[in-house]
């Protein structure tokens, strides 16, 4: 796994190696971001490291110039460890949240998470009609509407069909009480399934835009 850090300058299409300071998190891949608006911090959560063990640590990192600083947040009452979760920040409310992901196994739990200073707290909520167990899967937060969406992803599945990728696309009304999930698609009305593509949120659409990705588990086109 890697721990570097780097900047792309959009206008000169040139990359730089950036300084990391601070709590630096530990090498690994497929943490979650989510970022203030407004603000030039973010906050990572999860991801795996050596071996692919998962783990659950929060961070928030600050970015300016050529250094991210990192500091390692206290959590009271977190969920699993785990990687490849929907992770997302709700401006509105000042509230994060996250959904699914795979820790020892995949997982299709919703929870928020408030951060006051260095400590965080986080809630579970129990709801009905969630989408199945699944990672890897395309997500995209719409701020304006306060919507989680969450499209495909890997699910449980056999030797013979490991990814198991759902098809169907879910909206989780986070500012609904209590928070509601609705399955707004599914089956030949939205793209074959996949997991661990690419994904970017248009709030000019409002759209989500994906690229690639996996439906199986194969690492070549044998």
């Amino acid at each position: 796994p890697l721990s570097d850090a780097w900047a792309l300058d959009f206008v000169s299409g040139a990359w730089k190696s950036l300084t990391i300071a601070g709590d630096a998190p530990s090498a690994g891949g497929s943490k979650r971001v989510a970022v203030v608006p407004g603000k030039n911090i973010a906050y990572l959560h999860g991801g795996y490291g050596v071996n692919g063990a998962s783990n659950g640590d929060l961070h928030r990192v600050a970015y300016a110039g050529d250094t991210l600083t990192f500091t390692k947040i206290s959590q009271s009452g977190a969920p699993s460890a785990r990687a490849l979760q929907a992770f997302a920040y709700d401006p509105q409310t000042a509230t994060f949240w996250m959904f699914g992901g795979v820790g020892t196994s995949p997982q299709n739990d919703t929870w928020s998470l408030t951060i006051d200073g260095d400590n965080a707290t986080w809630t579970q909520h129990m709801l009905d009609g969630a989408p199945s167990k699944r990672y890897g899967f395309f997500y995209a937060f719409d701020a304006e509407r306060g919507r989680l969406v969450v499209y495909s992803g890997a699910q449980a599945g056999t030797m013979a069909n490991p990814v198991n990728p759902a098809r169907d696309t879910w909206i989780l009304d986070v500012r609904a009480t209590p928070p509601k999930w609705t399955l707004v698609a599914e089956g030949d009305s939205v793209p074959p399934g996949r997991r661990n593509g690419c994904f970017v949120f248009d709030p000019s659409g409002p759209r989500m835009f994906v690229f690639g990705g996996t439906p199986d588990a194969k690492v070549s086109a044998e």
